[in-house]
């Protein structure tokens, strides 16, 4: 049995992997979380925790926040901690790995690391056909004690190819999460046929900020331009005659929220959150790519059939999908910057999410650094590759692009 830690997306991927049932309860350091539950099972504080653990392995579901949830486990004592891989945008399960890589037609396989995940896959293995199965430990590859097998199994972050090179002995080397990752690509080859399909354009990204107004939206109806729009940008539908040309989602609580209401008569690109869960056929699914990046910053991406990467908020997906669209000229509008800090509404309008959710939104005011840091990781990436990117909101604390006057574009 285990406890999970992070109650977000990346946790809904692992609970979808091991099983609800191996797992006593969820740790969140956020008290908007604490006291809910997620798939049924209980979401509970660090003080909680520390109350009720005994000897379990707690793995670390927040993989941006890995580091720091270690941290302060191993502050209070705990090493018995596993750091979770990336899950979101579909992590394989056992069944399906066991049938991919065909690991039944070994007749002993060795798994290096040992963890709830090489754990996992031994039990699955070993309920369909009894194979010499060994596990090798951190410190017996720093010893070199490695059993000889026709397979070894790496399921470990971050192996570097020299790392392998002791492998020889090997009929053959599987390193999973890289395999996964590659094939994971194939998937999403349906994605090429939206590269460069606007190039040389220009086109109108939306944000849903209270600066946001109906008759700037109605404008770039009548001007015919193309756009994004996000999240539940929907809302404003009933006033304006602006529809957007793209529709995109990018976080599953949102998507949870507007799934039975977003546009259809947009084309929808919708992160894959929990790999082959509720697909829809009215749907461009796109991957994400896990990076953790601060105080650095994030990668961006060129190419969506191999994902996008992380940026802390939506409009970063939106920028590396309208640059591999081919859009040469991307003005953002609607995107003030802002969690309520100043006094002023989240949103274009007061019931754009319900209460709780609001509450949610403005805590979220503390990874601005992190969400500036992804805007300017674009700016590099445009001033290279020739992309113009403009701020046309109207105020907004966003200044990281330059400013573009919204009644001198038409």
């Amino acid at each position: 049995m285990y406890y999970f830690w992070g109650a977000g997306n990346n946790c809904k991927s692992a609970i979808e992997f091991f099983g609800k049932e191996k797992i006593i309860a969820i740790v969140d350091n956020s008290s908007l979380q604490q006291g809910k539950e997620l798939y049924g099972i209980p979401i509970i504080g660090f003080e909680e925790f520390l109350q009720k653990r005994k000897d379990e392995i707690v793995i670390i579901t927040a993989f941006i926040a890995s580091e720091q949830i270690a941290k302060q486990l191993e502050n209070a004592g705990i090493r018995e901690y596993f750091i979770c891989p990336y899950m979101q945008s579909g992590f394989y399960n056992c069944n399906q790995i066991i049938e991919i890589w065909g690991l039944l037609k070994y007749r002993s396989i060795a798994f290096y690391d040992k963890n709830p995940v090489s754990e996992l896959l031994i039990e699955e293995i070993q309920k369909r056909k009894k194979l010499d199965v060994y596990e090798i430990t951190e410190e017996d590859w720093k010893r070199k004690e490695l059993p000889e097998a026709d397979l070894l199994l790496v399921i470990k972050e971050n192996m570097a190819d020299n790392d392998l090179q002791m492998s020889e002995k090997y009929g053959a080397v599987l390193n999973l999460y890289d395999a996964i990752r590659e094939r994971r690509k194939k998937d999403y080859c349906y994605l090429e046929k939206y590269r460069g399909i606007h190039s040389g354009e220009r086109c109108f990204l939306i944000g849903n900020g209270p600066s946001l107004t109906i008759e700037d939206l109605n404008k770039i109806y009548e001007n015919g331009e193309k756009s994004f729009g996000c999240n539940q940008i929907y809302k404003i539908f009933e006033k304006a005659m602006w529809r957007p040309s793209y529709y995109v989602i990018g976080d599953g609580k949102v998507w949870e929220e507007v799934k039975n209401e977003f546009p259809s008569n947009s084309t929808c690109f919708i992160r894959n959150f929990m790999g082959e869960v509720d697909k829809r056929n009215d749907i461009e699914y796109y991957s994400s790519n896990g990076e953790k990046y601060y105080p650095g910053y994030p990668s961006f991406s060129n190419d969506l059939v191999q994902g996008v990467f992380g940026g802390r908020t939506v409009m970063y997906d939106m920028l590396q999908i309208a640059a591999y669209m081919g859009f040469k000229e991307i003005y953002l509008l609607g995107v003030d910057l802002s969690w309520g800090e100043d006094g002023k509404d989240t949103h274009f309008c007061k019931d754009y999410v319900n209460e709780e959710l609001e509450k949610q939104i403005r805590e979220n005011v503390k990874y601005k650094k992190e969400i500036e840091h992804a805007y300017m990781a674009a700016r590099q990436f445009g001033e290279k590759h020739g992309i113009e990117i403009y701020n046309a909101t109207r105020g907004g604390h966003l200044e990281i692009f330059k400013r573009a006057d919204f009644d001198k574009i038409f």
